[in-house]
């Protein structure tokens, strides 16, 4: 199976530029409106991607998932 990773795991653990893992309590709405703000920036970089074309070629995943925690603790390190 083919998973988001896959393009990450074919380029080599040198290809990796970044990492970020966070934890937020979010509203439905909330979830939304961070999708909304993660997709406007991409877009914005995606609409002057051919300025770019000399540069090394980037790929990203973002994944927004509900993470299952004991109600008695709160996450600080999603890990």
């Amino acid at each position: 199976m083919r998973t988001p990773i896959s393009p990450v795991r074919a380029a080599g653990p040198g290809s990796v530029h970044t990492f970020l893992r966070f934890a937020l309590h979010l509203s439905p709405g909330d979830a939304a409106a961070l999708h909304g703000r993660l997709q406007a920036v991409i877009d914005e970089y995606a609409a002057s991607d051919d300025q770019r074309l000399e540069q090394p070629t980037y790929g990203g995943v973002v994944v927004l998932h509900e993470l299952r925690v004991d109600p008695d603790s709160t996450p600080t390190d999603p890990g």
